[in-house]
């Protein structure tokens, strides 16, 4: 009994499997598609395109970016942004880059609100109260230098100015 072997057929075959086989994309594919449905306004494939991008590995604020950068539908993107508001460490100065300024504030607010006791008056909008803590003059300086990135040992020589910083600069008002 012989065998007939016939490489560059069998390659056909396993090139067209995977060429019409859509669940194989990478990222980039799926990525383009979401364009294309951009584009073209296909909410149906949009909806296949954000379901299988979800299942791929990527950085909360990327896949954030990208949505809002094709008009996806805000209800897909909703649950990004609370696990933003609801993680332990704040954004990172990188992260904010990458959102427009609407965005960030809104995940900002949110963070806020999670953390802090909120009441709603009786026109519907919320009045945000976050009660600040005792703290000595030490930590709210140690709290500045840390939030501004300047060093220790200016935030103290503002200090020893008493503060006056219209003396200290220049600046014309």
């Amino acid at each position: 009994m012989s065998y007939i072997f016939f490489p560059q057929q069998i390659l056909i075959v396993e090139m067209e499997s995977r060429r019409y086989n859509i669940y194989h994309a990478s990222l980039s594919k799926w990525i383009r598609i979401l364009r294309l449905t951009s584009l073209w306004e296909c909410p149906e494939i949009c909806e296949v395109a954000v379901s299988y991008i979800n299942r791929i590995n990527m950085e909360t604020i990327h896949r954030i970016d990208l949505y809002q950068e094709y008009r996806v539908e805000r209800r897909h993107i909703l649950p990004f942004y609370l696990e933003l508001a609801r993680r332990e460490e704040m954004l990172g100065r990188e992260e904010f880059r990458v959102l427009d300024v609407d965005t960030l504030f809104s995940i900002v607010r949110a963070r806020e609100m999670l953390r802090a006791p909120y009441s709603a008056d009786g026109d519907g909008r919320d009045t945000l109260s976050s009660p600040l803590q005792e703290h000595s003059e030490d930590e709210m300086l140690d709290v500045l230098a840390i939030a501004f990135g300047i060093p220790v040992e200016a935030i103290r020589e503002f200090d020893n100015t008493g503060w006056n910083l219209y003396s200290r600069f220049e600046i014309s008002i």
